[in-house]
């Protein structure tokens, strides 16, 4: 996590800019997922959620600090923009998440008639203003953006399934997708890493099989609380309809089915 930190203040001292590039807010994202110890925090994306908050965040800060300049005038001619640029998203997010670094540490000393009397005042009004996106419990409308977008891209919802799957008291159609979607995810994990060793890594993968999935998920969405031998074997018939036949991941599903519907057999991952 610290190294994260680092990495985030080098970022954006090499950009120069008041705002948040996605580069940068893919490094919020991973923090997130590292902070909740996700299993792949290095798969961070910067999803639709994250950009319009992050934009709701600069627009609102660039608004707190005009107003602040014109009641709290800076030395030699400084104004709001001046702020803003350096560093400005950045550092007041750090400052709201009550980080290792923060608008207290040195960097906006110089546009201040008394910095330490200053500092504290404008801190204290960006935390009254500005604490409905982010702050040190991890609260706030940006805050939730990262962790929404860490959990969808870094495994978190995989826990959240892996932890069902193994309290799992019934194969419901609904506990079958689930380990198909499992299954998948796995499948091209372990293709990815193989491939890596060799050459260019097909990317598009799975995405064709979860549209795939998807489309499996449509043909029996009225089933997914169905445990009975009726709804499972349409289940059986759009997987090996969505599906080339013989696929792995989905003959593993299908035997776990089968288990279930001859033994009685609670499906598990494997």
């Amino acid at each position: 996590m610290k190294a994260l930190a680092e990495e985030l203040r080098t970022q954006i001292e090499r950009a120069g800019d008041g705002d948040l590039d996605d580069r940068l807010l893919g490094q919020f994202v991973e923090m997130a997922a590292e902070r909740s110890n996700y299993p792949r925090p290095e798969d961070a994306e910067v999803t639709s959620e994250v950009k319009k908050e992050a934009r709701k965040f600069e627009k609102d800060l660039k608004k707190v600090l005009v107003d602040w300049v014109k009641k709290h005038p800076l030395r030699e001619q400084y104004t709001a923009d001046d702020l803003y640029d350096k560093e400005g998203s950045y550092i007041v997010l750090m400052t709201l998440r009550g980080e290792g670094v923060g608008i207290w540490d040195g960097r906006w000393d110089h546009f201040f008639n008394d910095s330490d009397k200053d500092i504290k005042a404008l801190e204290k009004e960006l935390d009254r203003k500005l604490r409905k996106y982010a702050d040190d419990s991890g609260g706030g409308s940006l805050e939730d953006a990262f962790s929404n977008a860490a959990y969808d891209f870094c495994g978190g919802a995989e826990m959240d399934e892996d932890r069902n799957l193994e309290e799992a008291k019934a194969g419901t159609v609904g506990v079958f997708l689930a380990i198909v979607s499992h299954n998948l995810t796995r499948y091209d994990m372990q293709a990815s890493a193989r491939e890596a060793k060799r050459g260019p890594v097909n990317i598009y993968r799975l995405g064709h099989l979860m549209k795939a999935l998807g489309e499996v998920q449509g043909d029996v969405k009225a089933l997914k609380k169905k445990d009975d031998p009726e709804s499972l074997d349409k289940l059986k018939a759009s997987l090996n309809k969505r599906f080339v036949p013989g696929f792995a991941p989905i003959k593993k599903t299908i035997k776990q089915i089968d288990a279930f519907l001859e033994k009685g057999k609670l499906p598990r991952l494997k």
